[in-house]
């Protein structure tokens, strides 16, 4: 079984291809900012994906991503699933969604994923 890494919690969640992160974390008891309902309206649940190759954003995800999506990699957790392998994110919300703290914690964490990889 795969899992979603979120860095900045220090979490390894195992998920199955079929459930997204945010449905990892509720399984793991872990919290997970949200409001809509899993439905990819709000935007409450988005990280930022910084390694491995998750599953395509399906077609209203897209939408949401294409409208709110200012950094590589953004994604929303409610709708991100796994494809092959583990899945390395940094949640967004606990920066407060701040793009500039974001995009700082996303080059971060790229960097230390380089230096465990060498």
């Amino acid at each position: 079984m795969a899992c979603f890494r979120v860095l900045n919690r220090q979490l390894q969640l195992q998920a199955t291809p079929t459930q997204s992160l945010l449905q990892a974390a509720e399984a793991a008891g872990e919290p997970w900012r949200r409001f809509c309902g899993s439905s990819a309206l709000c935007g409450t649940c988005a990280v930022i994906v910084v390694d491995g190759q998750p599953a395509p954003a399906r077609p209203r995800e897209a939408m949401f991503i294409e409208g709110w999506g200012k950094q590589e990699g953004f994604r929303l957790g409610c709708q991100l699933k796994l494809a092959e392998g583990d899945v390395t994110v940094i949640n967004c919300s606990d920066y407060e969604f701040d793009p500039d703290a974001i995009a700082a914690a996303a080059l971060a964490a790229k960097q230390q994923i380089s230096k465990e990889t060498t």
